[in-house]
C-alpha cells in the first residue's frame, strides 16, 4: 500500500531564515533566504522579458564567481514562529537600512541589498545594484519579482523588475506565501510608490 507522508504541524508553524555575507573585492554585502516551510504553489512563472546583457550571462554559468554574488557565506540560520509577532522577529533579522530587490519562488523568498543613503562611493553602489539584479538573485523564474522597503513594521513590495515585468496578479502571491507578515503591495509609477521608494 502507498503511503503519503504529511508534513508535521510543527515544520509548517515556522520559517527559516537563512543569512549571507558576500564580499565583493573588500565590499560586503548580504543576502537573505527565508525558506517558507509551507505548501505555498506557484500556477504561474515569470519568465524573462529582456535581453540578459552577454557578460552577466557568462558569470552566472560560472559556479565559483556566481556563488560569490548569491550566497558566497553563511552567517546565521535563525526559525521564526508563524505568529503575531513574525514581522517583528523578521525585521530584526534583516535590520531595514534601504532598498532591497526580492524573488520569491514556490518555497522560498530571497532578499537582496540593492540601494542606500550608506552607499557613498559610486563603486558601492555598483557592487550592490549588479548583485541585488532579479537575473542573479532568482534560481528559477520566480512567482514574484521587484523591489523591497521596510517601514512602519510593514514589508512594502513592489513590480520593480524589469528583467520579469510582473504584473499585480504577480506580487499578490506575496500575501498568499506570507500570510504570517504584514505587507503592503504598491505599483510602480502611482503617487504610493514614489512616497516609499524615493531614494
Amino acid at each position: 500500500m502507498l503511503t503519503i507522508k504529511k508534513k508535521s504541524k510543527k515544520k509548517r508553524d515556522y520559517i527559516v531564515v537563512e543569512k549571507y555575507m558576500r564580499n565583493i573585492l573588500g565590499l560586503d554585502t548580504r543576502l537573505y533566504k527565508i525558506n517558507l516551510n509551507q505548501g505555498f504553489h506557484c500556477n504561474k512563472k515569470l519568465t524573462l522579458k529582456k535581453k540578459v546583457n552577454p557578460l552577466t550571462k557568462k558569470i552566472k554559468n560560472n559556479p565559483l564567481i556566481y556563488d560569490i554574488l548569491t550566497h558566497h557565506k553563511k552567517i546565521s540560520t535563525k526559525k521564526i514562529k508563524k505568529d503575531t509577532k513574525s514581522t517583528e522577529h523578521l525585521i530584526k533579522i534583516i535590520k531595514p537600512y534601504g532598498k532591497y530587490t526580492y524573488c520569491l519562488t514556490s518555497d522560498i523568498l530571497i532578499i537582496s541589498e540593492t540601494k542606500s543613503s550608506e552607499n557613498k562611493t559610486k563603486f558601492a553602489k555598483v557592487i550592490k545594484d549588479y548583485t541585488s539584479k532579479h537575473f542573479n538573485i532568482c534560481n528559477e523564474n520566480p512567482c514574484a519579482s521587484g523591489e523591497l522597503v521596510i517601514k512602519d513594521n510593514t514589508f512594502i513590495f513592489d513590480n520593480s523588475s524589469g528583467t520579469f515585468e510582473p504584473g499585480y496578479e504577480s506580487i499578490k502571491k506575496l500575501k498568499t506565501a506570507l500570510p504570517f507578515l504584514n505587507i503592503k503591495l504598491v505599483m510602480m509609477g502611482t503617487p504610493e510608490h514614489k512616497n516609499y521608494f524615493a531614494f
